[in-house]
């Protein structure tokens, strides 16, 4: 008897859930479904019209997985902007509806005509269906609704603000900001930047090495140029000019313009002209695309970054190896001269000449050899090709002397002087300032650097060492030391790492 009635509630069980699922189910979607304004997914969506009272149309296409605005202007669109919109669009939900008896002249609501007070909505979705068109009209008097009907419907519609507020859109507002898309430093090998009056060369000469080719030939900042390159995919046009709209000569794009152009290693170039800087907000400079001719206003930011002074491109760093490289180092100075060496990375310093009353504080090598290898100037003041220059800024007697070797042979050899504050002021000091002068004998940049990295350069030798505890025995250097000062009198007086032994 319980197994009949087991099987009788199942049957009933199976019928409700048959009931719910092909009736009551597809009833309850499509009453929620009712109450959307346009049923749409804009994953499926292939077109967006719309259509403005005062004639004008914008129409947006989907290009694969980007979108394209084909009126008023053929031009790549705003990917983000569109499908925004289509979600809006999308989650737009009827909150009141008013049938036409009651609704009187449509025109009270500002529904009238083919596009209304505000605008024409069209979406067409995959396969070519076109979905019934909306037009919207006025905000309501109160709350945050605006009207809205379906062409085809006597139906006054009352939806939320959002979609009425931002179907009003413009041209720019859809297209693509992004100039120079995925731009970035990798691949490029040669940079110029031809302004009035100056060409700037850059060529690059290994992975991280750049070298600057004109103006001058000198090392160039690796940092700076990789970050000058990075920024051309973060170019951003504020306004865009077609047509009549461009004057060539107001904007400055032929006589007294800068050309930006970098050469990659396949051939190909991405290639921009900088012009005057224009008298309107958004602040910016007229700038023209060179693949395409396009005129646009670019963010203020872009003449600060792509028309460099020469100096802010050359190399600023104070050695040519990294921290890992560095094998000696040596101080010279009027309280004397001392080397610090390591064998390689990782192994302990030792110190030239030794004393038996002190220990060299490995610590305290490790800190200043850190510093060192990221040590950068501030700027470069000038140059100094001959005697006279160096006497100018008071390098013919500097202050202090460093040599930094690598495992690969000179990183720097540094010579460094204060300028005192009441000399008289020359390339780059502030008046009334202690200006701090620092130049590699490699090169004939003069670069100003800050007291901090000028201390690290006039370090002292007791800066390095401690005194050694009573009674313990002296720290030897190693054998094989690069700086260990040679034993035979025959070398006695040749620098560190260049002893031979006699025959």
């Amino acid at each position: 008897m319980s197994f009949v009635r087991t099987l009788v509630l199942l049957a009933v069980a199976l019928g409700l859930g048959a009931w719910l699922y092909f009736v009551e189910e597809p009833a309850a979607l499509k009453a929620l479904r009712a109450d959307i304004l346009l049923d749409i997914d804009p994953a499926d969506v292939e077109k967006l019209r719309l259509a403005y009272p005062e004639g004008s149309e914008i129409v947006a296409v989907r290009d694969g997985e980007n979108w394209k605005l084909t009126s008023p202007l053929q031009y790549p669109a705003e990917a983000s902007v569109v499908v925004n919109f289509l979600t809006t669009i999308k989650d737009t939900k009827i909150e009141r509806r008013i049938k036409k008896e009651e609704a009187g002249a449509l025109a009270t609501y500002g529904l009238e005509g083919d596009t209304g007070k505000q605008a024409r909505l069209e979406v067409t979705t995959s396969g070519g269906k076109a979905e019934p068109a909306i037009v919207l009209g006025i905000s309501t008097p109160v709350g945050y609704q605006a009207f809205a009907r379906r062409e085809g419907s006597d139906e006054v519609l009352v939806i939320p603000l959002l979609l009425q507020s931002s179907a009003r859109k413009t041209p720019f507002e859809l297209r693509k900001k992004t100039m120079f898309e995925g731009a970035d430093s990798t691949g490029i090998k040669h940079v110029t930047i031809d302004k009035p009056g100056e060409k700037i060369e850059i060529e690059r000469k290994a992975e991280t090495i750049w070298a600057l080719d004109s103006p001058m030939k000198d090392a160039a900042d690796t940092e700076s140029v990789r970050s000058m390159l990075d920024s051309i995919a973060t170019i951003d046009a504020v306004a865009f000019f077609d047509g009549d709209q461009v004057d060539r000569k107001a904007f400055g794009l032929d006589e007294g313009a800068t050309h930006f152009r970098a050469v990659k290693e396949d051939g190909s170039a991405i290639e921009f002209t900088i012009g005057k800087e224009a008298s309107d907000q958004p602040a910016g400079n007229y700038a023209e695309r060179g693949n395409d001719q396009q005129v646009f206003k670019a963010p203020d930011w872009v003449a600060q970054k792509f028309v460099p002074a020469t100096g802010e491109l050359r190399e600023k760093r104070l050695l040519a190896c990294k921290l890992d490289e560095i094998r000696s180092m040596t101080w010279q100075a009027e309280s004397g001269t001392f080397t610090i060496s390591r064998e390689a990375a990782g192994k302990p310093w030792s110190i030239s000449p030794e004393n038996p009353d002190e220990v060299l504080n490995q610590a305290v090598v490790d800190n200043a050899t850190n510093g060192l290898a990221l040590a950068r100037a501030d700027k470069i003041a000038g140059d100094a090709l001959s005697d006279a220059d160096l006497q100018r800024y008071g390098l013919d007697a500097p202050v202090v002397r460093l040599e930094i070797a690598g495992d690969k042979g000179q990183c720097a050899a540094l010579s460094a002087v204060p300028t005192p504050a009441s000399a008289a002021p020359i390339d780059g000091q502030r008046p009334g300032a202690i200006t701090y002068y620092v130049k590699n004998a490699g090169r004939s940049a003069v670069m100003i650097a800050s007291e901090h990295e000028f201390s690290r350069l006039a370090m002292k030798r007791a800066e390095f060492v401690d005194a050694a505890p009573k009674g313990a025995a002296p720290v030897e250097a190693p054998k094989d030391a690069a700086a260990e000062r040679p034993k035979d009198p025959a070398t006695a007086d040749l620098p560190a790492g260049d002893a031979s032994e006699p025959d």
